[in-house]
């Protein structure tokens, strides 16, 4: 899933302001694969374990207090494909912050602009039993 230019990103009870981008990674942990004797390709496949990770992409110019890894709390953000009210989804998930990172980008030279300051949040999606998928998707 990649949303860009959400309407609203929240993390607990932290409003992510200026977020450029939200994507979402599901990832095979385990995979277990089966040959046959027919041939060289493989004829099983299952993926019994897998991790959902997310990466949150904000524009800050400050940031004198954060979320830091280890946090724990409820990600969530409302997204719509044109942009309007209409077919708006929030989508929630119980996230533990595995890191925070920042980059800073050159300005232009000709412009006079300050440097771009990024800030990537990344994070783990937890389940509450380990059966059920840990994003819920609601109508907003």
């Amino acid at each position: 899933m990649l949303i860009l230019n959400p309407q609203s990103v929240v993390f607990g009870s932290v409003v992510l302001e200026q977020v450029t981008m939200v994507a979402m990674d599901r990832v095979g942990t385990r995979v277990v694969l089966e040959w046959g004797d027919g041939g060289p390709h493989v004829v099983f496949a299952d993926v019994p374990e897998q991790r959902v990770n997310v990466r949150v992409v904000q524009e800050v110019d400050v940031v004198v207090e954060s979320v830091k890894p280890g946090d724990l709390g409820t990600l969530s953000f409302v997204a719509s494909m044109s942009g309007a009210d209409a077919g708006r989804r929030k989508v929630s998930a119980t996230a533990v912050v595995t890191g925070v990172g920042y980059e800073v980008g050159r300005s232009a030279a000709s412009t006079g602009a300050a440097p771009r300051a990024i800030r990537t949040l990344t994070f783990v999606l937890v389940s509450g039993n380990g059966a059920t998928d840990p994003v819920v998707v609601t109508e907003a």
